[in-house]
């Protein structure tokens, strides 16, 4: 499954030829693997900056909110992944990954960390070309400024963004660049952002969406009609 834009079905190369002009729609979320390939981080999670790279000269991620966003649970993140290339290379894929994870310090001794995952959500940005057996795979131009639109809904509840010496809460997005090199091998750029999340007072119980009779839950032998809160 891969994003649709707008009524562009296909992305194929003569669809990069400009900065996409259109509003970006929701991306369709997937939960697949990273390639098991060489990764290499461009930016750092704070800053988005681009460090030296032979086949990447920009690759970067804004945020409509802005430098130092801050969200609400349910609400949608949107942006847009700007890439500029050195030289032409065959694309395989571009993705990303919404994450919110807490982490604290169990044992200070043993240096023992428990982490629990909020959500973690991977979308994938490229569809495939008209004619292209894979998604993705075709040759995209140097020294041209792409941009790939997005939006990214946040799951409703999500606590407070945290920083403390034996925890915190945190939030961030992640863009990956996968490309494949002359002799088979892929390698994967990526870039994150970090974004802080407030919950207000009234969010900290949070009423789940209804659920139809069809849909309705067991609870033993007996079937809740109408209904109910889950």
């Amino acid at each position: 499954m891969c994003l649709r834009l707008n009524d562009d079905v296909y992305l194929s190369r003569s669809f990069f030829t400009f900065i996409l002009p259109f509003a970006p729609v929701s991306a369709i979320c997937m939960h697949s693997s990273l390639c098991n390939s060489q990764c290499f981080l461009l930016g750092s999670i704070a800053t988005n900056r681009m460090s030296s790279d032979t086949v990447v000269s920009v690759f970067e991620i804004l945020l409509d909110a802005g430098n130092e966003p801050v969200f609400k649970g349910g609400e949608v993140i949107t942006g847009q992944i700007r890439i500029e290339l050195r030289s032409p290379i065959v694309i395989n894929a571009v993705k990303l990954q919404l994450k919110g994870r807490a982490t604290w310090l169990n044992d200070p001794v043993k240096k023992d960390n428990i982490e629990k995952v909020y959500f973690d959500q991977d979308f994938i940005l490229l569809e495939r070309p008209p004619g292209k057996a894979e998604a993705g795979h075709f040759i995209w131009i140097g020294g041209f400024p792409y941009s790939l639109p997005f939006e990214c809904p946040l799951p409703k509840g999500c606590p407070t963004s945290y920083e403390g010496p034996y925890a915190f809460i945190r939030y961030f997005i992640k863009a990956s660049l996968i490309h494949e090199e002359a002799d088979g091998k892929t390698k994967e750029y990526y870039v994150k952002k970090a974004f802080s999340i407030v919950s207000p007072s009234e969010e900290h119980v949070v009423r789940g969406e209804t659920v139809t009779v069809k849909e309705s839950v067991n609870y033993g032998k007996c079937c809740c009609k109408g209904k109910v809160w889950i």
